[in-house]
C-alpha cells in the first residue's frame, strides 16, 4: 500500500519516534524511502539589505543543519537495512513536499507533529502540518513525538450514511489502511460512523410523532447504518485482531471523534479529508478540520481518489 515513502525531517525537532515509525512501516511494505529537508528562503527585501557573503553564510549554516539531521536519519536507516534518497529543498515546506510528491509519484508523507503555544490555545499540527493536510495529494501521516511504533489503539471514523461514489472509495481505503496499520501486535480497531436521525426535530415539533415513535424510528436507522458499517469492514480479512463497530448519536460528528480519542487514549486516527464544497485541493471537509484542530494523537489522514493539490 504504502511502498513510496516521503519522509519530512525538521532539523529542529527529535525524530525518535518518527524514525521507529518509518522503520516499521518501511519494512512491513518493502517501501522505497526519500529523506527530506528544507531550507527556508530569505525574505527578498531581507536579502537585498545584505551582502552576497552574508547570504551565502546564512544559507549554508542552514543547510549544514539540515544535511546534519538528514545524515543521522539516514545512518538509523542504514543499521536496519534500508537504503534510502535525500534531498534538500530551497522554500516553504509544505510547497516543496507537495512537488516532490507530484514529481515522484509518492503514496505516503510521513513527519513529525509540531506541537506550540499559539494565542492562549495549545495547537497540535503546526502550520506545515495543516497544510499538507488541506493541500498535498497524497496520504499525510503526522506523529505524535511519543508514538510507539505499532499503534495499540486506532479509531477509523467511516461515513456510511448518504454516500457518493467518492465517499464509497475513501470509506474503502480507510478500512484497508486500519487492516494494513493493524498487522502486528496486541490491539484495538474501532470503526466509527456517528449518525442523527434526519427530521427528528420535525418528527417531535410539525410531524407530531410520540417519543416512543421517534425512538423507533431511531432504532431502525441506527440498525440500518449498522448493517451498512458491518458490510464494509468485513470485506477486509481480520486475524486475531480486535475490530469494534460504534454507532454513537450525536449531531456534531467532529465532537464525538474528539471526546472518543480522548475518552479511549487513541494512539492513531486513520481518516478522510473529503471536502463537499466543489473547490478541488483548497479545503479539507469542515469535519475533518474540527477534528484536527482538538485532538493531539497520530494521525493518518487520506485523501478521495482524483484530489488535485493547489500546489503545482
Amino acid at each position: 500500500m504504502f511502498d513510496n515513502i516521503l519522509v519530512y525531517i525538521d532539523h529542529n525537532l527529535a525524530h525518535s519516534s518518527l524514525l521507529a515509525c518509518v522503520l516499521n512501516v518501511a519494512k512491513t511494505h518493502k517501501a522505497k524511502v526519500t529523506l527530506m529537508g528544507t531550507v527556508p528562503s530569505l525574505d527578498n527585501k531581507v536579502e537585498y539589505s545584505l551582502s552576497e557573503d552574508i547570504v551565502k553564510e546564512i544559507y549554508d549554516d542552514q543547510y549544514t543543519k539540515v544535511q546534519v539531521a538528514l545524515d543521522n536519519f539516514t545512518a538509523q536507516l542504514e543499521l536496519a537495512h534500508i537504503e534510502s534518497d535525500t534531498l534538500i529543498s530551497v522554500g516553504t515546506p509544505f510547497i516543496e513536499i507537495c512537488k516532490q510528491v507530484q514529481q515522484n509519484d509518492q503514496n505516503l508523507v510521513m513527519l513529525l507533529a509540531d506541537r506550540h503555544q499559539s494565542g492562549l490555545s495549545k495547537v497540535f499540527f503546526g502550520s506545515t502540518q495543516m497544510h499538507l493536510l488541506r493541500k498535498c495529494p497524497t496520504a499525510v501521516w503526522i506523529v505524535k513525538s511519543d508514538s510507539m511504533p505499532v499503534a495499540k489503539h486506532i479509531l477509523a471514523p467511516i461515513d456510511v450514511g448518504f454516500v457518493s461514489p467518492e465517499e464509497s472509495d475513501i470509506n474503502t481505503a480507510i478500512v484497508e489502511t486500519a487492516r494494513v496499520m493493524a498487522q502486528k501486535g496486541n490491539m484495538t480497531v474501532e470503526f466509527m460512523h456517528v449518525w442523527t436521525l434526519f427530521g427528528e426535530s420535525y418528527f417531535s415539533g410539525r410531524g407530531g410523532l410520540s417519543k416512543l415513535e421517534i425512538k423507533k424510528l431511531r432504532k431502525k436507522r441506527k440498525a440500518e447504518l449498522g448493517k451498512k458499517l458491518r458490510k464494509l469492514v468485513r470485506k477486509a480479512e481480520w486475524v486475531d485482531l480486535d475490530v469494534e463497530l460504534s454507532l454513537p448519536r450525536n449531531e456534531v460528528a467532529a465532537s464525538q471523534i474528539v471526546k472518543s480519542v480522548k475518552k479511549n487514549n487513541i494512539d492513531l486516527l486513520i481518516m478522510g479529508t473529503l471536502c463537499r464544497t466543489g473547490i478541488e485541493g483548497f479545503f479539507i471537509g469542515n469535519t475533518a478540520e474540527k477534528i484536527l484542530n482538538e485532538v493531539s494523537c497520530s494521525v493518518l489522514a487520506l485523501k478521495p481518489q482524483g484530489f488535485k493539490s493547489p500546489v503545482s
